[in-house]
């Protein structure tokens, strides 16, 4: 096995021990997260705008993420499952799109 199909494995290995102890409920906030993180890296290579404006959007993506993890952060998880994860989920898309959207118009509004 190579290096990097070591490290893969290890980290499949080491992913339950996040969720001690019939904590495993936890491990849809961090798939998701995870997966948030990846479908928008993927969106903003394939979208075509300019490099500022990527830089941009993913400044707004990983604010929001780190605003919504920390206000999740406080709050008690089992009774809040539902809530957090979508917060988790949405806030930083929904925040990435509306920025995105708001460029494209001040993009497109003529030079006055």
């Amino acid at each position: 096995m190579n290096q990097r199909t070591t490290g893969l494995l290890l980290l499949f290995l080491l992913l339950p021990t996040w969720a001690f102890a019939h904590g495993e409920e936890v491990l849809t906030t961090v798939f998701l997260l995870a997966g948030s993180l990846l479908l928008f890296l993927v969106g903003v290579l394939a979208v075509p705008v300019p490099y500022a404006e990527k830089a941009v959007l993913v400044a707004v993506y990983l604010v929001t993420l780190a605003v919504a993890t920390y206000w999740a952060n406080g709050l008690p998880y089992r009774m809040n499952m539902v809530l957090v994860n979508w917060v988790i989920g949405l806030a930083p898309f929904l925040t990435t799109v509306s920025a995105a959207l708001l460029m494209w118009a001040r993009r497109k509004k003529p030079n006055v």
